[in-house]
């Protein structure tokens, strides 16, 4: 490792004030924890240098001539406070690239040191008996890692303005693995539910689960539902008879049309026959009026059934 390297990883370590003990220096702060500036604390930071800087430039001392010199003063210290904040706090942007490889190397390090006795998130969501102790007393022990993990992703990242390059959520560990079964926890203010979303819908029979519980709400109306549904080989059966007896139907309309037919072509015969009759009848009385011999009735006549 070079000596930039190891000079930056120290610099990421530092993040407890060290005081001193002894009768010489009793009191007085030795080593001073360091604290990466962010994104936007870097921005901020050199905004107000430039207003400072801006404020005792010729450009403004016309502006500034009635300022006392207590306030002067006041921003002058300011302004040498910032400077060598912004040097020391601020994350260099040349690093070299085994300076970036050992920070990644020193993230990965911390990671597993955070993760070690951490909260998962199940705990952390359904908030079971013992989970805010369990979680108080893991912080306390990983602060300073969790405070050397930002430093070094600050080192690696001056640029990154996300909220979240830091957030030790992102590393917080799971349960259950990606696609198993979600946890149930009765005792928990959030118990959550049982899940099997990752069982395939053509495995359920080889799984042996139920797909409900056996007394469920769903269970009762799916039962209920079984037994208000009709037999269907009744429906077949009242379907064929239903069939059979429009059939029967229509064979009995059609005879009873034949029929009437019959009637009406009967009725049209005794029309005819009982008009010719009439016509034989007044032919007669002319001739008997004339003295001319009445014609003979022919055989249609005779035979024919007369209108009554």
């Amino acid at each position: 490792m070079s000596s930039e390297a190891e000079a930056i990883i120290k610099k990421v370590r530092t993040v407890v004030n060290v005081v001193g003990t002894e009768p010489h220096n009793k009191g007085e702060l030795i080593q001073q924890a360091t604290h990466v500036l962010t994104h936007n604390e870097l921005k901020d930071i050199k905004a107000e240098i430039a207003d400072h800087e801006y404020f005792f430039s010729d450009a403004n001392r016309a502006f500034t001539k009635n300022i006392t010199d207590a306030a002067r003063s006041d921003r002058a210290r300011r302004l040498t406070y910032l400077k060598k904040k912004l040097v020391k706090e601020s994350a260099p942007d040349d690093l070299r690239p085994d300076t970036k490889d050992a920070l990644h190397k020193e993230v990965k390090r911390l990671d597993a040191i955070i993760q070690d006795g951490m909260p998962p998130h199940e705990v952390m969501r359904r908030n079971p008996a013992g989970a805010v102790d369990w979680h108080r007393q893991w912080e306390k022990r990983k602060k300073n890692a969790i405070l050397a993990r930002k430093n070094a992703l600050r080192m690696l990242n001056p640029q990154d303005d996300s909220k979240d390059l830091c957030n030790v959520e992102m590393i917080r560990p799971s349960m259950t693995a990606k696609g198993a079964p979600a946890t149930f926890m009765a005792e928990s203010q959030i118990p959550g539910y049982v899940s099997y979303g990752h069982i395939a819908d053509d495995l359920w029979e080889e799984s042996g689960l139920n797909l409900y519980a056996a007394n469920s709400p769903y269970a009762r109306k799916e039962a209920e539902e079984v037994e208000q549904k009709p037999d269907t080989a009744m429906e077949d059966k009242l379907s064929v008879e239903n069939q059979a007896l429009k059939e029967k139907i229509a064979l009995l309309e059609a005879d009873a049309g034949e029929k009437e037919k019959m009637k009406k072509e009967a009725r049209q015969k005794a029309r005819e026959a009982a008009s010719q009759r009439m016509k034989a009848m007044h032919a007669a009385r002319r001739a008997a009026r004339a003295g001319l011999p009445a014609a003979p009735q022919t055989s249609n006549d005779l035979s024919a059934p007369k209108n009554t």
